[in-house]
C-alpha cells in the first residue's frame, strides 16, 4: 500500500517533458511524459500544452500535497518570474515551487554540500553550501558563456575547419567532417546554414559527439579546451560556495557526460582527488519531487 501524502515532481525540458508522482517514501507512483515544455525555448504556447499534458496523466493516480517544477533558464531573475507566471496559470491542485534544471538533477542524487556540473547543448556548473544556498558558475547561453558544452564544441569545430580551409591554421580532417556530419556538400553550405537560421543551435551542438571521436590533432585540442572550461566552472562555483572538505560530492549531468568518452575523461582527470564523482545520468524529474517533498 502506497504512502502518503504525493508529491509531484516535474523535468521541463527543451525537447520533453517528464511528470513523476512519488509518494511519502519517495517511491514512484506514477509518471508522464510530453513535448518541449520549456518557455523559454520552446514558446509559451507549446510549453504550457506539455505541462498540461504532462501534469494531468500523473495526476490521474492522486492529488498531490506539493509540487516542484525545474526549467532550465530559471535560475535568472527575469525568466524565472515569467515561468511561475505560466506555472500558475496551470491551476495545479497544490502549493509548487520552481527552480533551474541543473537543482533538480542535483537533488536527485544527492544533497547540499555538494556540486552538479550539466554539460549538454549548453553547460552550467553549480556549487550547493551545507544550507542549500547556491552558487553558478556559466551558464549564461550560447551568445555570452556556456563554454565546454556541445553548442561550443560544435561551433569550435566549424571554426577549426574554416581556418584550415583559408589556410590559417594546420590541416585538420575537420575540414571534410564537419560539412559531412552536417548533411551538406562543403564549409561553404554549413556558413550560409548558419547565418540564414537553417542550422540552430542543436544542429551544432550534435556535432560534439562526434568531436569526441575524431583522432586528430584539432579535435582533442578542442575537447581538452572544453575539459579545461568545465572543470574551471566547477571549481569557481564551489569556491563561491564555500565548500569546505575533501573530497566535494559532484553530479554529473546532460548528454555530453553521461557515459564513457573523451570529454568526461578529461573533465575528471582535471578535478582529480578534489571531487568524488556520486552519479551521472540523474532523472531530474525524481530529484524536482524529492524537493517537493522538502518544502511541503
Amino acid at each position: 500500500m502506497m504512502g502518503y501524502p504525493l508529491y509531484l515532481g516535474v523535468d521541463a525540458g527543451g525537447t520533453k517533458t517528464h511528470a513523476v508522482l512519488v509518494d511519502a517514501d519517495g517511491e514512484m507512483i506514477a509518471e508522464a511524459t510530453a513535448g518541449p515544455g520549456n518557455p523559454l525555448s520552446a514558446g509559451k504556447g507549446v510549453a504550457r500544452r506539455s505541462l498540461e499534458g504532462a501534469v494531468r496523466e500523473a495526476l490521474r493516480f492522486g492529488r498531490p500535497a506539493a509540487a516542484h517544477l525545474g526549467f532550465a533558464g530559471a535560475g535568472r531573475r527575469r525568466d524565472l518570474e515569467r515561468i511561475e507566471a505560466l506555472v500558475r496559470s496551470l491551476g495545479l491542485p497544490c502549493p509548487f515551487t520552481v527552480s533551474d534544471d541543473a537543482k533538480i538533477a542535483f537533488y536527485a542524487v544527492a544533497g547540499p554540500p555538494g556540486a552538479i556540473l550539466v554539460c549538454g547543448t549548453g553547460s552550467i556548473a553549480v556549487a550547493y553550501a551545507p544550507d542549500g544556498a547556491s552558487c553558478r558558475a556559466g551558464g549564461h547561453g550560447y551568445l555570452l558563456g556556456d563554454e565546454g558544452s556541445g553548442y561550443w564544441i560544435g561551433r569550435e569545430a566549424v571554426r577549426a575547419a574554416l581556418r584550415a580551409a583559408d589556410g590559417r591554421g594546420g590541416p585538420t580532417r575537420l575540414v571534410e567532417k564537419v560539412p559531412e556530419l552536417l548533411g551538406f556538400a562543403s564549409l561553404d553550405e554549413v556558413v550560409s546554414a548558419v547565418y540564414e537560421g537553417g542550422m540552430g543551435r542543436s544542429g551544432l551542438a550534435g556535432l560534439a559527439k562526434h568531436v569526441l571521436e575524431i583522432e586528430d590533432s584539432a579535435a582533442h585540442r578542442i575537447v581538452s579546451d572544453a575539459a579545461d572550461e568545465l572543470a574551471l566552472s566547477v571549481r569557481a562555483a564551489v569556491e563561491s560556495a564555500r565548500i569546505e572538505g575533501d573530497p566535494t560530492p559532484l553530479v554529473l549531468s546532460g548528454g555530453l557526460l553521461n557515459g564513457e568518452n573523451a570529454l568526461r575523461r578529461a573533465v575528471e582527470a582535471r578535478l582529480g582527488r578534489d571531487f568524488e564523482v556520486l552519479a551521472s545520468n540523474p532523472v531530474p524529474a525524481i530529484g524536482a519531487a524529492r524537493i517537493a517533498r522538502f518544502s511541503a
